[in-house]
């Protein structure tokens, strides 16, 4: 009887250590400690899953978003947003890196996604929401150009505002811009293939 007592105590003991504690991704007033599971909680992040475009003339810009949840990121798990785009402008292709998203096997971490988030902001945070309300929630998008030739360029983000109204497609609308005091080069680039700005997109 002992004996059996002893087994179930380890596992149970062996069941709370494996187990992370969950933090709601949108909180935070926390200290993150090892092992603690960022959770989207009230699913902030599912509302921009799927296929977007932004339309202007000859112009257009898609963007592709899906969600993986518990992703471990060295110290801690949480869920996050990755996506990939595809930018024409002029009827040129100025970027692809659409087919990231369809070939994931190819890459060797989920964060080399050219779009990864699992942070919340609100409309004062950079990048800055003009007609967000105060309180209103956005997802801070980390945005990266994979041209060898803008490897100069960091700090670049989106903001992701969700807009659903009765009737009407859903919308997206990005605020995309640089922060940061980096050094470009006489010359270089001051900006990626995707300009930025801000973009309106349509949930197809």
């Amino acid at each position: 009887m002992k004996n059996i007592i002893l087994i179930v105590l380890m596992i149970v003991t062996f069941t709370c250590k494996a187990q992370s504690p969950i933090v709601d991704i949108a909180d935070r007033q926390i200290d993150l400690v090892d092992g603690v599971y960022l959770k989207d909680v009230n699913n902030e992040l599912d509302k921009f899953i799927g296929t977007w475009l932004y339309t202007n003339g000859n112009t257009s810009l898609i963007v592709k978003f899906q969600k993986k949840t518990q992703v471990y990121s060295g110290k801690y798990y949480r869920d996050i947003l990755v996506g990939e785009y595809r930018y024409i402008e002029n009827g040129i292709e100025k970027i692809n890196t659409l087919p990231n998203f369809d070939n994931q096997d190819n890459l060797e971490s989920l964060y080399e996604h050219s779009l990864i988030s699992s942070l919340i902001i609100l409309k004062r945070e950079f990048p800055g929401c003009s007609n967000c309300n105060d309180n209103e929630k956005r997802v801070k998008v980390s945005f990266s150009d994979p041209s060898p030739n803008l490897s100069h360029l960091d700090g670049m983000s989106m903001g992701l505002r969700y807009m659903s109204e009765l009737g009407v497609p859903d919308k997206m609308q990005i605020d995309f811009a640089k922060k940061g005091t980096s050094l470009i080069p006489v010359g270089a680039a001051q900006e990626p293939n995707l300009p930025f700005g801000r973009y309106v997109l349509t949930k197809q």
